[in-house]
């Protein structure tokens, strides 16, 4: 597999660097993070619009649905716990997998509207398994579909416990276990809502774990971004498909922090002058 041996070509290479943190930076790329995954999932809000939320908790614009925002600072919350707790180097577990689900609906979820009202009669309880059977509803390239998930509300847990387990103890290749962790909860589906979103946070997890860089995935266009990669890895029983897409998305991202990183050591001070 020519991508795996590309990515471990350029990740030897980023990880010679020490790259000095930037903590507007880090927070701007938060800010990107969230915005992209969240209009992955139809929220209509802007780059500068979830900026100006999330920093200044200002809503710029008219009608912006109620729901957008509250989904937004969901996100910004769970995104925060996922970064926090891979720099803590914390395992792999249920407990990272369900909080980062959980803050992701959080605001949402508490709302006094009648958002997932359904569930809550079924007693659902936020951040905990499914109690109602859910399906994967998809459209890419004119064609549309649904399938089952692989868990019902039965073995849900049981399920999440075994691909965990099997991640935690793979051997195999980092790109290969990212994969097969984000195909995992994909179709599984093992919560209400956003599985997708906590797929991506748990790459986000994995990779900081391991020396790779926060990425906000959005440098794909629409046929090819990581929903559309990830329901066509399916549909076509082709797990190359997505490792490639993860192989990819990550060696963009070292290629251009290391890029930005060789010009700011080749450029040359100003000269600086003292007035008495």
């Amino acid at each position: 597999m020519d991508y795996i041996k590309e990515f471990d070509k350029v990740f030897r290479e980023y990880k010679k660097y020490t790259f000095a943190t930037n903590l507007q930076e880090e927070l701007e790329l938060v800010y990107k993070y969230v915005n992209y995954s969240n209009r992955l999932e139809g929220n209509k809000l802007n780059l500068s619009q979830t900026t100006a939320l999330l920093k200044d908790n200002i809503i710029i614009g008219d009608k912006i649905p109620f729901f957008d925002i509250l989904e937004t600072k969901g996100l910004y919350k769970a995104t925060q716990f996922i970064i926090s707790s891979a720099k803590n180097n914390y395992p792999l577990s249920e407990r990272i997998i369900k909080q980062a689900n959980y803050l992701t609906l959080s605001n949402v979820w508490n709302d006094d509207s009648n958002y997932y009202s359904s569930y809550k009669l079924a007693k659902q309880e936020l951040g905990e398994y499914k109690v109602k059977q859910n399906k994967i509803v998809w459209n890419i390239n004119d064609k549309s579909g649904e399938i089952i998930p692989a868990s019902t509300p039965e073995n849900a847990k049981e399920n999440c416990i075994k691909f965990i387990d099997k991640f935690n103890n793979s051997k195999a290749h980092i790109i290969e276990k990212i994969a097969y962790l984000v195909s995992e909860i994909y179709i599984n589906q093992l919560f209400v809502d956003a599985n997708k979103r906590t797929a991506r946070l748990m790459t986000s997890f994995v990779s900081i774990k391991e020396g790779l860089p926060f990425t906000a995935f959005d440098n794909q266009p629409k046929d090819t971004n990581f929903n559309h990669v990830l329901i066509t890895s399916y549909l076509e029983g082709n797990k190359n498909i997505i490792e490639e897409f993860i192989a990819k998305v990550f060696m963009t991202e070292m290629s251009s922090k290391m890029e930005k990183e060789n010009k700011l050591k080749t450029q040359k001070p100003k000269n600086m002058g003292f007035m008495i």
